[in-house]
């Protein structure tokens, strides 16, 4: 308690003299002194920061320890809730903000958060805050007092065990196993991805009791009834069952569970695993069925088959076929152990002892066997099973031992495991890349020369996938995917990443291999680097493009240079006969003019076809440009072009001179300058075309604008094409601009066209600064 009731100050004020009344005054202020020092010196003495927020002046207090969790001075605080806002993190700041709106707006009187808060050295704490509101009245929150716990450690902590979780939750996927765990309670909260991919469900299906699903019908009532005796109970759980796998098969499984318990002896958790028992299930019940109906036709069984009676293991029956493989030294009535005296039959007769002991089937797998006095290799190979026999009160008093021949077998997987070995040694000779497959397409050995490709250390597992290019590898997995499925040859090409980052083009072939029944062993894959061909392919292609290109343009360069040839000729015969026959002189010589003009538009277009020969033809020959001279001489060329006079020209230019093609830079000024004079817009007292040459030491920009009558935006994109006219009364050859666009391409330049009908045209010209020669 900080204060303490005074007995002396209990009795009424009004009994009080003047004197007294001071004196109980003077008593007040020095208990609210000593209750504020005696918060103060709680606070001082507190690890937490402590805070005081006046909701009504937003003036925020805080005590020492606030000062020691962020890392600053007295002075370097602002008594702000902006102050406080702003060391909130940008990923904490929202939500916070929004939970304190809310209790605001609920009238709450207690608020918990937890967030992270910047500290001077811009590192961020985790801090528990709790704050309680102080309520006027009408409910009108007026203060707000709360302490900031630094909770990092038990934060860093918390995050540490989940990294911790996820490790060990990847650990467990990949166990070759089906594993999973429990709550105390007995219900599912984990399994691992081979419990998954075993039964084909998600992990939302098997939780809870959902893993119940998959058990047998027949076998689920037992199941059940001997797990939860062993949760209640706190007893290791085993059994054996069937389990469903995703394509509808159900196989027997021996389940373990042990129980995990805390250092009280609680149980906290129940882990357990699920062991594939189907083939020796299947074994036990061939072998306990042939026990049970067919004990007499052992005799006629193509198999070794012996029984042995008693803990001496004493020979009751042994049909002929042991006799043939053994030879003569099983005889019935005598202990087995005599009559294998002298033979490496040690492990054989421990097994059958264990099945005497402990009633287990059993089974040695390939066993060699080797008659009496032989040397060298075995003669023969058997799996054996030793089966417990039992009488009628359920007592073990024999063991059944058969025999099953896979001399066959194992000497035909010897024969391919050399013949893998051998195929292995010539793939490793040839200079491509090679691996083999399994049966399910997984990659079991890859050469040398694929490892020395891809530069990864010789053995270590890696994922082909990844190393494929991202845009081949949708159709090389559904390609593979398709031949997998129908057991055929796999071809492909595809980009491989090779060691030093970049891709080159393969082409991968894969080939199944059959046994003599028509059985898939594996797959044998070849991959050959084929970037040169690509390569090759790519530029025959794009040569290919360009003939097709060329021989376009030569079609419509022969079409049109006839036709444009012939039009001003015919005219120009039409004109002479007629002038021939007239009488009026003035009549004339207005004819003469008409063929003058055919014969310039005759002339124009013969240079343009000279200019477009010269352009494609001449090497690019690099000189110093002086851009007046070049001005200058374009224009004098042009002068007698009607309408010349009418448009004004204008030109400004920046900059030193440039170095460049002097015959092509007049192709392109001549031309567009041309057009300019040809489509000026008449219905405009005045034309004009500014051309601003800007030279740089690495290029020239030279823009031509007019106030012409305009191109319309539909024809914009084909200005550029040989022998294109916008419409039938425009007066070129259809040359020029596919000529400038050609000539500035030679140069290494671009040229870009606006232009707006009715207001005019511009085109803007980039091209390089070359070095002279």
């Amino acid at each position: 308690m900080l204060f303490q009731e005074d007995s002396s100050s209990s009795h009424s004020l009004e009994d009080l003299s003047r004197e007294d009344l001071i004196q109980e005054v003077l008593h007040l202020k020095q208990a609210l002194a000593l209750a504020k020092e005696r918060t103060e010196l709680i606070l001082q003495a507190t690890n937490d920061a402590v805070y005081e927020w006046d909701l009504l002046s937003g003036y925020l207090s805080w005590n020492e320890g606030f000062l020691h969790l962020i890392g600053c001075e007295q002075q370097a605080i602002e008594h702000t809730i902006h102050f406080w806002s702003a060391h909130l993190h940008p990923q904490d700041y929202e939500r916070v903000q929004e939970s304190l709106q809310a209790l605001f707006q609920q009238g709450g009187t207690q608020w918990v958060e937890q967030y992270r808060f910047r500290r001077k050295d811009g590192s961020y704490a985790y801090v528990l805050e709790r704050g309680y509101i102080v309520y006027a009245a009408q409910n009108k929150p007026v203060r707000m007092i709360g302490t900031l716990q630094d909770v990092s450690k038990q934060k860093e902590s918390e995050l540490a065990r989940e990294e911790l979780s996820n490790e060990y939750a990847f650990l467990l996927d990949e166990i070759p196993s089906l594993v999973f765990s429990t709550q105390p309670d007995g219900h599912a909260d984990f399994v691992n991805k081979q419990w998954l991919q075993y039964t084909g469900s998600a992990m939302k299906q098997i939780v809870g009791d959902g893993w119940t699903k998959a058990i047998h019908p027949l076998d689920r009532e037992l199941t059940l009834q001997t797990w939860y005796t062993s949760v209640q109970q706190g007893i290791n759980y085993q059994i054996q069952h069937r389990l469903l796998r995703h394509d509808g098969v159900y196989r027997w499984f021996q389940v373990d569970a042990v129980p995990y318990k805390d250092k009280h002896g609680t149980i906290i958790k129940w882990f357990g695993t699920c062991t594939d028992i189907e083939e020796v299930r299947q074994a036990k019940t061939e072998t306990e069925d042939q026990l049970n109906y067919f004990y007499s036709l052992l005799m006629a069984i193509p198999s070794p088959i012996a029984i042995v009676r008693g803990p001496e293991h004493i020979v009751e029956f042994f049909n002929p076929h042991l006799e043939k493989l053994l030879g003569n030294i099983l005889q019935v009535g005598v202990p087995l152990a005599n009559c294998l005296e002298g033979l490496p039959a040690g492990y054989f007769f421990e097994m059958i002892q264990q099945v005497y002991q402990t009633g287990e089937t059993r089974a040695i797998i390939e066993m060699p066997i080797q008659l009496t006095g032989r040397q060298g290799p075995p003669d023969a190979y058997h799996n054996l099973l030793f089966q417990a026999i039992r009488n009628k009160t359920g007592g073990r008093n024999g063991v059944l031992i058969f025999g099953h021949d896979v001399s066959e077998q194992v000497n035909a997987r010897k024969k391919i495991e050399e013949s893998r070995s051998r195929i292995r040694s010539i793939l490793e000779g040839i200079p491509a890349m090679a691996w083999t497959t399994d049966v399910q397409g997984n990659t079991t050995y890859y050469n040398s020369h694929w490892y020395s490709y891809c530069g990864i250390p010789v053995g270590e597992k890696v994922n082909t996938y990844e190393l494929i290019h991202p845009e081949d590898r949708p159709a090389v997995y559904s390609s593979w995917q398709e031949a997998q499925r129908s057991q055929s040859i796999w071809q492909a090409q595809y980009r491989l990443q090779r060691e030093d980052g970049t891709y080159r083009w393969h082409l991968g072939r894969t080939v199944p291999v059959f046994d003599s029944e028509g059985n898939l062993l594996e797959w044998f894959g070849v991959g050959t680097d084929i970037e040169e061909q690509k390569q090759t392919q790519k530029m025959l292609e794009n040569t290919l493009a360009e003939l097709h290109e060329k021989n376009f343009e030569l079609d419509q360069f022969v079409y049109k240079t006839s036709h444009d040839l012939r039009a001003p000729l015919t005219t120009i015969l039409g004109l002479v006969t007629i002038i021939r026959g007239e009488a009026e002189e003035s009549t004339k010589m207005q004819y003469v003019d008409l063929i003058e003009g055919r014969v310039q538009k005759l002339d124009t277009f013969i240079k343009s076809m000279l200019d477009y020969s010269r352009n494609t033809r001449t090497p690019v020959r690099s000189a110093s440009i002086h851009f007046p001279a070049l001005m200058e001489e374009c224009l004098q060329e042009l002068a007698s072009l009607k309408h010349f006079d009418r448009l004004q020209i204008a030109t400004q230019i920046t900059g030193e001179n440039i170095n460049s093609d002097p015959f092509r830079l007049k192709i392109i000024f001549s031309n567009l300058i041309s057009n300019a004079i040809k489509y000026q817009d008449f219905a405009k007292p005045d034309s004009y075309l500014h051309i601003h040459i800007t030279l740089s030491p690495g290029q020239a920009e030279i823009v031509f604008t007019d106030n012409g009558v305009g191109i319309e935006q539909a024809y914009q994109d084909r200005i550029f094409s040989m022998f294109f006219r916008a419409t039938d009364q425009s007066e070129g050859s259809g040359l020029g601009l596919y000529i400038v666009k050609q000539a500035v391409t030679v140069l290494q330049g671009s040229i870009t066209l606006e232009s707006k009908i009715n207001k005019g045209t511009s085109f803007s010209i980039h091209l390089p600064n070359k070095a002279a020669g």
